[in-house]
């Protein structure tokens, strides 16, 4: 049986020759394969090592392993996937290791490109960042010996009988109010709601914009969902412009909210990690930690890696950005622990089961705890309050349908994305039949609550026109007018609906015995409209169908 020895040497000192670690671990192990880089932190069976050199041997009974460095240069990200797809090719792949010196690359683009592997090909992996977390003095190397400060080594691992499993832990919570990216040169962000991005953390945190500036917010990044996946962007260095440079990728248009580290919920992750490692039954653990889940620890930070190390031997580093793949997708993360476990063979039986030190919350933790049970619980409390306001914006107070203002809001943008992506749409406008009638003869409460019926109604067919077509909106126009939005619905559609409604209105019993009628216009998007975005203009000829409709003797239904 073949013995292979893959070498992760997380080296303390930039000034220590890498040559000779690999010059005489390739004398000693002349079979060995070796990739290493700096980290700001090492860590060997489960606890943060002091500042020092760590070379963790991996020796594997049966399976093979590939190391490449591969150039990362600005735009040329993608042609350095493609070289990687390509030395990827072979029988029984099973993970890709990626150890990656970045500096301004769109090291995503990379990542974007290994999509492409088999969604069984775990990938994962860290990038360099040194004890000085300020400085770009990242690099990495392999048995090669030469030091390289722009690039990505690829670890590949081979074997029928090699499985790889891929947990994590985040635990940040986000705070405060969701905010915007307004705008961002290349990993510089300059714009979270039309504001700077150092005005932002000044506002929110209180934060000056000195040299102590990274120290105060590397504990507090952006959280933001991709995909149903939470992902965290750390904030690095303030510009001059009033940016702040970033450790991994954000776009234009992404939500963001502030985030904070709520210890309770950090523990619950990473017990939930454990357990499933733990389900795994890894015969080594590999544990690549955000640098900011050190700082944000700090005496406490071996607490949450010492039950991986109970589960099987554990090594790793303190990275500045972590890969970890979730189904097809390979995301960077920031202030998360990804904890990566190696085994050959079948699963035996699982180990005890592990769980992380609670006691550390009920000590020095434990005014920290307070503190984050408390913003958490304040924002959940301002999140339902947002909610309730946004409701009574956008909500009709009777009818609980749409209000005027956000029907007008939805036809814009229905009427946008028909014109632009040539998507059909139609827009019904009713008005309730001799409605002051009811007001004059049974009284406005009597009214209030036919307005109600007349809106359950409307709600229903648009339910099962919204299974079939989309998601059509109803709301009160004003009055006894009612509209209703209807994106992906052709004139035909339109009509059949609008005649159920017709009907059921017809034959429903309102309040007090009273039998009502309406009346109804339609318009759709046809050739008029193509390449004409006139908002104004389909208003105008609902109107004037719904008009029509009255004119002719009224519980009708009239097209323009």
């Amino acid at each position: 049986m073949s013995c292979m020895g893959c070498y992760h040497t997380h080296d303390a000192g930039a000034g220590i020759s890498k040559s000779f670690f690999s010059d005489y671990l390739k004398k000693s192990f002349p079979e060995s394969h070796i990739a290493g880089c700096l980290s700001n932190g090492e860590i060997y069976e489960g606890h943060l090592t002091d500042p020092e050199t760590v070379i963790t041997a991996w020796v594997f009974d049966s399976a093979q392993i590939k190391v490449k460095l591969y150039p990362l240069e600005l735009d040329k990200e993608r042609e350095t996937a493609g070289h990687i797809m390509e030395d990827s090719q072979g029988d029984n792949l099973k993970g890709v290791e990626l150890i990656t010196v970045k500096k301004d690359e769109y090291y995503h683009r990379v990542l974007n490109g290994l999509e492409r592997l088999d969604e069984r090909v775990m990938v994962f992996g860290g990038a360099s960042m040194g004890h000085d977390s300020i400085h770009d003095d990242g690099f990495s190397y392999t048995e090669s010996g030469d030091v390289c400060r722009h690039g990505v080594i690829a670890v590949f691992y081979y074997g029928a009988d090699l499985h790889i499993e891929l947990q994590k832990s985040l635990g940040w919570q986000p705070l405060g109010k969701e905010l915007t990216v307004t705008e961002i040169k290349g990993k510089i962000l300059t714009g979270i709601d039309n504001k700077s991005a150092t005005e932002i953390y000044r506002h929110y945190l209180g934060v000056d914009l000195d040299e102590n500036f990274y120290k105060n917010v590397i504990e507090f990044p952006l959280m933001l969902e991709r995909e149903g996946i939470e992902l965290m962007r750390e904030p690095f260095n303030p510009q001059k412009n009033g940016g702040i440079a970033l450790v991994s990728d954000l776009f234009e248009g992404e939500k963001v909210r502030i985030a904070y580290g709520d210890p309770e919920n950090i523990v619950a992750e990473t017990d939930k990690a454990c357990q499933g490692m733990r389900n795994f039954s890894p015969e080594a653990i590999m544990l690549y930690s955000c640098t900011a889940r050190k700082s944000f620890w700090s005496y406490f930070v071996n607490k949450e890696m010492e039950p991986f190390q109970l589960l099987a031997g554990t090594s790793g580093f303190f990275s500045g950005g972590e890969v970890m793949r979730s189904g097809k997708r390979i995301f960077e993360h920031n202030i998360t622990l990804v904890a990566v476990g190696f085994r050959e063979g079948a699963c035996v039986n699982p180990p005890a089961e592990v769980h992380v030190d609670k006691e550390m919350l009920h000590g020095q933790l434990s005014i920290l705890q307070r503190i984050a049970t408390f913003a958490r619980a304040t924002t959940r409390e301002l999140e339902a309050a947002n909610r309730k306001l946004k409701e009574y914006a956008i909500t009709d107070e009777l009818t609980k349908v749409f209000n005027r203002r956000e029907l007008e809001r939805r036809l814009v943008e229905t009427l946008h994305l028909a014109v632009v992506n040539g998507n059909d749409a139609s827009f019904i406008m009713l008005d309730i039949d001799y409605f002051k009638s009811v007001n004059d003869n049974y009284g406005h409460s009597t009214g209030d609550n036919v307005l109600r019926d007349v809106s359950e109604i409307l709600r229903e067919h648009a339910a099962i026109c919204s299974t079939e077509y989309g998601d059509a909106s109803v709301g009160r126009y004003g009055g006894e007018e009612f509209v209703i939005v209807l994106p992906g619905v052709n004139a035909e559609a339109a009509y059949n609906l609008a005649e159920g409604i017709r009907s059921d209105i017809e034959n429903h019993l309102f309040t007090g015995s009273i039998h009502l009628t309406a009346s109804i216009g339609i318009t759709s998007v046809n050739e008029r409209d193509r390449g004409n975005y006139d908002a104004m203009a389909i208003s105008k000829r609902v109107d004037a169908a719904l008009y029509e409709a009255k004119n002719s003797g009224r519980n009708c239904i009239r097209v323009d």
